[in-house]
């Protein structure tokens, strides 16, 4: 059968965690047996990709704002959230 996966749903599936409905745990680890076909939307993707960029830099994600060129600011701050920081690009 084919399912639509929530972001929440997969992450916690991936995670292990309790917070996983039974029904949800059990199509997704049915899916990973291959009895299933899950699929994702756009924004789940985008969603998972943000998560994982937040854990990748420890919670600094840049930001493009108006004074920004080439994503940095007239500041010199590459945009995170501690002003004047120079972080590496994502």
């Amino acid at each position: 059968m084919l399912y639509v996966a929530d972001t929440m749903a997969l992450v916690w599936h991936l995670e292990k965690h309790r917070g996983l409905g039974a029904q949800a745990r059990k199509v997704l680890q049915e899916a990973d047996q291959g009895l299933h076909t899950i699929v994702i939307s756009g924004a789940t993707l985008m969603e998972i990709l943000y998560l994982v960029a937040v854990l990748l830099t420890g919670g600094q994600i840049r930001t493009h704002n108006a004074g920004q060129k080439d994503g940095i600011a007239k500041n010199g701050s590459t945009g995170t959230h501690e002003p004047g920081r120079r972080d590496q690009p994502l």
